[in-house]
């Protein structure tokens, strides 16, 4: 039997007669805000992992039901937790999806850094953003939302966030926002900014960063590009712009020609070809016409995008390894500025 069941059944015996019809009533809730759990009841007992973890401070309980089960001992207090589970349900079943009724008065750029965060299954940040959504105003939610992203990619691109630090960091955190300790998204930033890589550790591993999920490398290189711009207008930079639906070109193609690209060996191609400073945002038409075709053939193409981290690749004599890890190198300088630690 699962943590979901087992806890049920304990509320329901402890809330005693008088008290178990509204326990049942707050069950229902928080059962119909999170959905049915196909899964062998992972996600409703996800759910009560992350709740705990943002009201205890604790991280991954090996014991989850005990934990719960030893806090309740009367009828008031079965309802209590039942009433409280009711209410975190929905903020947590919307946590992730940008398109809930939940952030209707939200940024948009809040939506999409949400998408980004669910794409990436971010998992140890959630009982944070729980307690947040529960506490702070819409202000403070966005810029938690954005530092919350910007500190994952820093972890993800220069390590140093393993599952059980940030967990429990995220925890003891959240917890300090359900007691009433941190009220604000700044207070919640000067606890993480000096566990967050440096900017000095995250410039250094962004330059060598190879990425191989096609959405991710294109996240990233649409975000370079707006700070690149800075609020410069672009038609592929319109705030309805669906960057997962964005072409992605690799400049050196991930099928090798040794005749079309003579200045790389099959080893070098390997070791090169999936550097983001390879890779380019190109509309679709342009990306299908240049395809596997040489550097000269491409050049052209790329010079005439209207993306100036694009145009920059084909103003290059040459495209070779000196070139893609002279351009990685000044893209990871803008990530410094794209993802900083402090977002406002």
């Amino acid at each position: 039997m699962n943590t979901t069941d087992l806890l049920k059944n304990y509320l329901f015996g402890t809330a005693g007669s008088d008290r178990l019809e509204e326990t049942k009533r707050r069950w229902s809730e928080m059962i119909g805000a999170l959905g049915a759990d196909e899964d062998g009841g992972s996600v409703h007992d996800g759910f009560l992992r992350h709740y705990w973890s943002s009201t205890t401070g604790t991280g991954r309980a090996k014991a989850l039901f005990s934990e719960i089960r030893d806090s309740v001992e009367t009828s008031e207090q079965a309802v209590a937790l039942t009433r409280s589970l009711a209410t975190a349900a929905p903020l947590w079943a919307g946590m992730f999806d940008a398109d809930s009724d939940l952030w209707k008065s939200f940024r948009p750029a809040t939506k999409e850094r949400l998408r980004v965060l669910s794409g990436l299954k971010v998992e140890q940040c959630r009982p944070l953003l729980l307690a947040v959504m529960r506490r702070f105003k819409a202000k403070d939610i966005d810029i938690v939302v954005a530092c919350i992203l910007n500190w994952t990619v820093r972890w993800f691109v220069a390590g140093g966030g393993g599952a059980g630090v940030t967990e429990r960091l995220y925890a003891e955190t959240a917890k300090k926002v359900t007691d009433g300790e941190f009220t604000t998204a700044d207070e919640i930033v000067a606890e993480f900014e000096h566990r967050v890589p440096t900017d000095t550790d995250f410039e250094r591993a962004f330059a060598v960063a190879t990425v191989r999920r096609g959405w991710l490398a294109r996240y990233y290189l649409h975000a370079l590009e707006k700070t690149k711009r800075r609020g410069n207008s672009s038609p592929e930079l319109t705030p309805n712009q669906d960057w997962e639906e964005a072409n992605l070109e690799h400049v050196l193609p991930k099928s090798f020609s040794p005749a079309a690209w003579p200045q790389f060996t099959s080893e070098s191609h390997d070791a090169w070809y999936l550097s983001l400073g390879n890779q380019a945002i190109l509309a679709k038409s342009e990306n299908e016409e240049v395809g596997n075709e040489s550097f000269s053939v491409k050049a052209p193409v790329l010079a005439a995008s209207s993306l100036e981290l694009t145009a920059e690749i084909g103003e290059c004599v040459e495209w070779d390894a000196t070139a893609i890890g002279e351009r990685q190198a000044r893209l990871a300088e803008l990530a410094v500025d794209t993802w900083p630690i402090r977002a406002v």
